[in-house]
């Protein structure tokens, strides 16, 4: 019964795939299957959609200063001020040279901020980063996270893990925010009176009055000397 069975599924079967292989091999080698065919016909449709074109940007506004932040640092932000302390008030350019040679874990951070605020500044607001300067840097403290460790009879020892919050503004030399340009080269003829230095009269010393009391008659003639030096 098995073996009757078997043929009369071959023979079922046989026919089916007779007639389908003629019509495959019909078309040739060239012959594309219909999936493949419905690809191509949408990526041609793709590629004759209209381009969009980028967004004409207005004016860029003029601004005399760009500003940056980055928070919850994990870095305690006494050690964030030594670095911050040291490029205060320079230059963009000679404050990025400061914090790549600078042997700090926190100058990385703070290099990193400052590069996104030069990067705000030149994107943004089209300025140049040799016009640039380090207006106002700043280290908060943010939220500390709390810790313990197990120590001895039970007890457990706090650990404090501090955070940072960095806030950077440049500003913009020749605007609102640039420092008064102090004046190089020596001064000529052309002092005013406030730059002049007046001669103050010297005065006398403490120890000079007390022994001057206590021997009179060693004093007067020191005294007197130097009374005519200031005269």
């Amino acid at each position: 019964m098995k073996k009757s069975e078997e043929k009369k599924d071959h023979q079922g079967v046989a026919p089916d795939v007779a007639q389908a292989q003629p019509e495959e091999l019909a078309g040739g080698s060239n012959a594309v299957p219909a999936k493949t065919a419905e690809r191509v016909d949408i990526l041609a449709e793709a590629s004759q959609r209209p381009v969009k074109k980028d967004k004409e940007t207005g004016p860029v506004k003029a601004v005399a200063e760009v500003k940056a932040r980055a928070r919850f640092l994990r870095v305690s932000p006494k050690k964030v001020k030594l670095v911050v302390d040291l490029v205060r008030g320079l230059s963009v350019e000679r404050a990025v040279a400061q914090l790549n040679f600078l042997n700090k874990g926190a100058a990385e951070p703070v290099l990193k901020l400052l590069n996104s605020a030069v990067a705000n500044a030149e994107h943004n607001f089209k300025l140049n980063k040799a016009d640039l300067f380090i207006k106002y840097l700043v280290a908060n403290q943010g939220p500390t996270l709390h810790r313990w460790k197990p120590a001895a009879f039970g007890r457990a020892h706090p650990i404090n893990k501090r955070t940072t919050h960095l806030d950077v503004i440049l500003g913009v030399r020749g605007g609102v925010g640039e420092p008064a340009a102090k004046p190089k080269g020596r001064l000529g003829n052309n002092k005013t009176a406030a730059s002049q230095k007046v001669a103050k009269p010297k005065k006398s010393n403490a120890w000079q009055v007390r022994k001057a009391k206590k021997h009179p008659a060693k004093t007067e003639s020191a005294l007197e000397h130097k009374s005519n030096e200031i005269i």
